[in-house]
């Protein structure tokens, strides 16, 4: 990884900021971590592979620190990490920057909901706390950012709260609601079809097809693209009226 200006000159943003923002002690472990990034550029030389993967992987100091507890040194830590990587994306060849890209977004996905996962006894996620994390992780999400995990939580948002507990499951008061949109299943099948399509289609299966259906709607692409207000945005209407 080379050392260019672009990388010194936000470590050294990252620095001024913590410096005006959090405690002596809290900027000493935030020096620390910049201090081990320039020391692997020896004399202006690279830094190797090796002592860049060991900055970052599991288990290093700067990954202890990103899942602090302390939320002012999670933060800025986490700012380094990302510097980090846009310096190796900016050295990389094509071909490996592509695939880095693609491996640091993941990476950045499965931590923003890892804590939201250790606290769920059963693995569900709440949308509410998915957004919340997600604003944690992704900037401008006022202005749709966060990509994909940023649609992800404007979706569960909209459509996926949780249901009020009654004394049935939640799971099973949402299939019991959808036992006359057997005919959505088509949509999901043949996104092209008009809503003429599927209301000819309600009513027509039981329960336990129209949530095959719905599941099938869910996971197509053009019921993710009308959920965004993109094309067959009639859809999200219809949804909404249902």
């Amino acid at each position: 990884m080379k050392p260019d200006e672009t990388l010194l000159s936000k470590l050294a943003e990252i620095q001024g900021t913590a410096s005006q923002t959090i405690t002596d002690q809290e900027l000493g472990l935030v020096n620390k971590q910049i201090d081990n990034v320039l020391n692997g550029f020896k004399e202006g030389q690279e830094m190797s592979g090796e002592y860049a993967h060991n900055l970052i992987k599991k288990g290093s100091p700067l990954d202890r620190l990103m899942n602090s507890t302390n939320p002012n040194v999670a933060h800025i830590v986490g700012d380094i990490r990302t510097a980090l990587n846009d310096a190796m994306l900016r050295s990389a060849p094509e071909g490996v920057a592509k695939d880095l890209a693609e491996t640091n977004a993941q990476y950045k996905a499965m931590k923003t909901i890892e804590p939201l996962v250790a606290k769920s006894p059963t693995g569900d996620i709440s949308p509410a706390a998915l957004m919340s994390q997600v604003n944690k992780s992704y900037g401008g999400m006022a202005y749709n950012g966060g990509g994909n995990m940023g649609d992800l939580a404007r979706i569960g948002q909209r459509f996926l709260k949780e249901p009020p507990q009654s004394g049935t499951s939640p799971r099973q008061m949402i299939m019991n609601a959808l036992g006359g949109i057997g005919g959505i299943g088509a949509v999901a099948a043949s996104p092209e079809l008009g809503l003429s399509h599927i209301a000819a289609g309600a009513g027509l299966a039981g329960t336990v097809a129209a949530g095959r259906g719905l599941k099938q709607l869910i996971n197509s692409d053009a019921y993710y693209n009308a959920l965004m207000g993109r094309p067959n945005g009639e859809v999200t209407n219809w949804l909404l009226q249902r």
